[in-house]
This record gives structure tokens, C-alpha cells and sequence, in this order.
């Protein structure tokens, strides 16, 4: 489409992609990065929309609005014209 420098991906912490090198970048689980040495260059992590595990004292739809922000302030941080994608759920639970 003519935008080279749209490289940069983003998705949340903890969720699962899969297991190579690009996925488990991704995937922003911390114990597979150190084994790996990840992630790989082009990727940001956003906060995971878990809301039992990290809105405590939040409501749903202030827990929905601070997941929704971390997402757009990263996109501000990068330069919205090089992000290539947001990849992410929109429910996931913590990482065992």
C-alpha cells in the first residue's frame, strides 16, 4: 500500500500467538522472551484486559477504558504512521 514504515506491532502482554520466534514475540509472555531472547525488534506490548487479575477496585467499564487507552497511547508513542497492527483478544486470562 505504499507505507514502508508501518513495522511496528502491537499486542498485549501475555497472550498467546503460538510458539516461534515472531509468535511467542507477540505473545508478551515474559518467561518465553528470556528463554528466546525476545522479543523480536518491532514489537510493543500493551497491558492484558484481565480484568480479575489487574482491575481491582475498577469497574468493568473503567477496566475496559484503561485496557482501550493503553492501546492508543501506544499507537501516539510510535507514530500511529508506523504501526502495521494491533493484534489482540479482547478477554484473556493470566499466563499459568
Amino acid at each position: 500500500m505504499g507505507q514502508p514504515r508501518r513495522q511496528i506491532f502491537i499486542s498485549r502482554w501475555n497472550a498467546y500467538h503460538g510458539s516461534t520466534v515472531a509468535a511467542a514475540s507477540l505473545g508478551g509472555m515474559k518467561h518465553m522472551h528470556v528463554q528466546g531472547g525476545l522479543p523480536i525488534p518491532g514489537i510493543e506490548h500493551v497491558m492484558q484486559p484481565y480484568w480479575f487479575g489487574e482491575g481491582f477496585g475498577e469497574s468493568p467499564q473503567a477496566f475496559a477504558e484503561r485496557a482501550a487507552n493503553a492501546i492508543e497511547e501506544r499507537i501516539l508513542a510510535v507514530g500511529p504512521e508506523n504501526v502495521a497492527a494491533f493484534i489482540g483478544e479482547p478477554v484473556q486470562e493470566r499466563a499459568a
